[in-house]
């Protein structure tokens, strides 16, 4: 083997030890690129567009279900950043997929996971096989963690999970021109709050 093949072997190893053949996300999520748009229907049963949301102020969309510990432990400091901009900004919660049902596969693993986290709680649920069953949990959870911001539930095709980062509890502010500025795999409020004035400031 010549020197320079020699060479290229080893940047392709180091490459992909390094982890840089990874998977890239999807466009649909990527920064600066257009929020995917959709509607949903809301626990009181009215449909909400989302882009009637992101044209008025910015808007901020996050996913999660009951079953999804990191979900519920955000949830304070969530709620709290819901009033600090309750004039300014827009919340909606996407109510997703169960992240941690008892009687199937978790979406986020090829096997059922009860966390240690839901054990101590109590919080043991089927994935919802009708929409019905999934708003009633939807409303389960409103009223559990006491949710003071509008909430809209997925599809039973998961459409809005599919364009929304297929994440239990991502986050994304969109700016009023429908435009992502920020995408979180996972919810990170003081993150949030920073570009949240950072956008009001842009206007």
């Amino acid at each position: 083997m010549n020197s320079t093949r020699k060479v290229l072997l080893t940047l392709l190893v180091l490459a992909t030890s390094k982890g840089f053949c990874q998977e890239v996300p999807p466009d649909s999520t990527r920064v600066g690129q257009m929020a995917p748009d959709f509607t949903l229907v809301s626990l009181e049963g009215k449909p909400i567009r989302a882009s009637d949301l992101w044209k008025k102020k910015p808007s901020v969309f996050i996913t999660g279900s009951l079953t999804c510990p990191k979900f519920r432990q955000k949830s304070p400091p969530l709620q709290a950043l819901t009033k600090e901009f309750d004039t300014k900004a827009n919340f909606l919660l996407i109510y997703t997929l169960e992240a941690h049902p008892k009687d199937q596969t978790s979406p986020y693993a090829q096997k059922i996971w009860i966390t240690p986290e839901n054990e101590r709680a109590g919080i043991f649920y089927d994935q919802p096989k009708t929409r019905e069953e999934r708003m009633t949990l939807a409303k389960t959870c409103a009223q559990k963690l006491k949710i003071n911001f509008p909430v809209v539930v997925d599809t039973l095709g998961n459409h809005v999970w599919e364009d929304y980062e297929k994440r239990a509890n991502a986050a994304l502010l969109i700016g009023t021109d429908g435009r992502i500025l920020l995408s979180q795999p996972w919810m990170d409020t003081a993150e949030l709050r920073v570009a949240l004035y950072d956008s009001l400031r842009r206007q």
